[in-house]
């Protein structure tokens, strides 16, 4: 079974490349995906959206309503987080201009094998067709996507998150065992006869251009 594999290339502010390391050093002592004090998990896009004990954290598009925002700058209390290593204004503005552009994950890659494209995005595979028509989501359960992998046929489809990766039946979702190969990175993908190209954008969607 041959397999071609994606890793995301993200342009711009990033949820793994820019928002994870102030979390990083400010928020995992209390708040990563192995602690969850409060029920709140800051690692994963997962846990961000999910929020914790006392509901969601985030009201993407608008930082000033997002509680995230809010108990970092202490404009809510309990200010986050507790003692004396605040975030600096510049590390506040990280956060503020990621929630203020809508609070997206990063696209997990894009490959494009026969008539399937796959793309990762937040937790989810998304398959669509040569049209662009999302055709099929699967929970990936793999935390946040960070790359996928079709099989040479289309048949089988592969998340990896940041610790393990799991395969799945491209038509119904059912979890598989197999081995993917030949990973490769890009954000873009080429159709099969190189005549069309598709690229992810930072919305989860696919658009097409013809190759000149």
């Amino acid at each position: 079974m041959r397999w071609l594999f994606a890793v995301s290339v993200l342009a711009g502010q990033s949820f793994d490349r820019d928002l994870q390391p102030v979390f990083r050093q400010h928020c995992y002592a209390c708040h990563a995906a192995n602690v969850k004090m409060g029920s709140l998990d800051v690692e994963t896009m997962d846990g961000l959206l999910r929020g914790g004990n006392r509901g969601t954290i985030l009201v993407p598009g608008k930082a000033t309503e997002s509680r995230l925002y809010l108990t970092l700058t202490g404009a809510l209390e309990p200010m986050m987080p507790m003692g004396d290593d605040k975030l600096t204004a510049a590390e506040l503005d990280v956060v503020k201009s990621w929630i203020d552009s809508g609070a997206r994950p990063d696209p997990g890659g894009l490959v494009w094998r026969g008539a399937t494209i796959a793309a990762g995005y937040g937790a989810e595979i998304r398959l669509f067709n040569t049209t662009g028509q999302l055709t099929r989501k699967i929970a990936a359960q793999v935390g946040t996507v960070r790359a996928v992998a079709l099989s040479a046929d289309g048949t089988y489809v592969a998340a990896k998150g940041p610790e393990i990766q799991r395969i799945f039946e491209a038509a119904t979702g059912r979890e598989v065992q197999a081995q993917p190969l030949d990973f490769h990175s890009s954000r873009t993908a080429l159709s099969p006869n190189g005549q069309r190209r598709a690229t992810m954008r930072d919305d989860g969607s696919v658009t097409f251009e013809d190759v000149r």
